[in-house]
């Protein structure tokens, strides 16, 4: 049965703890790389980040980066792209529990988990990762996840979210190079690189 209406959770910070965190990161000029899987999760720290760049105009956020961003919210992601906030999503969720979180979530709710074409098309920057030891760290099964969203039973969950396997390529090599800061050395083919 899914979860019952404005279920979120039990947040593991306050509102403020995680702002302080954010204000540090950002005065010294640390990338922070916070783990929100749920919604509300997600706006927490959407929240603190927009609260704490507010408050130091001119400051760079340093290309905080979501993990896991599981359910993002569609209205969420034009505020990550707004901070620069890369989502780096974990997509063999899909194969792996997605018949779960359809049971949990609702049908509706769980074909947006993950949700790589509208945080494309947000403008968000996203990676993929694996949570080794949790699935053994193969990124082409992270690949595939991406390109077909098909659960273990066979579903296609979330269809409107699937990306091309050139988008999907581009997740764990391009992506996750500027993710880290590390464009000008990787995540491309040319020259000294």
């Amino acid at each position: 049965e899914p979860a019952q209406e404005g279920y979120s959770g039990y947040p593991i910070y306050t509102d403020d703890q995680v702002q302080a965190f954010v204000a540090q990161a950002v005065d010294e000029g640390r990338q922070l790389l916070a783990h929100a899987n749920g919604d509300a999760a997600a706006e927490q720290l959407i929240r603190a980040y927009e609260t704490v760049m507010r408050r130091r105009p001119g400051r760079d956020a340093v290309r905080p980066v979501m993990i896991h961003a599981q359910t993002v919210r569609p209205d969420q992601l034009p505020r990550m792209a707004a901070l620069s906030m890369v989502a780096s999503f974990f997509v063999a969720h899909i194969p792996a529990w997605g018949d779960v979180h359809v049971r949990n979530l609702g049908l509706d709710r769980a074909s947006r988990i993950s949700p790589c074409a509208s945080a494309q098309k947000a403008g968000v920057t996203f990676t993929f990762h694996k949570d080794t030891p949790v699935l053994e760290p193969d990124m082409l099964h992270s690949l595939q996840d991406a390109v077909l969203r098909e659960t273990d039973s066979g579903r296609i969950l979330g269809p409107q979210e699937r990306i091309s396997p050139l988008e999907a390529l581009r997740a764990v090599t391009v992506n996750s190079a500027y993710q880290y800061g590390e464009e000008g050395e990787k995540g491309t083919l040319s020259p000294g690189k």
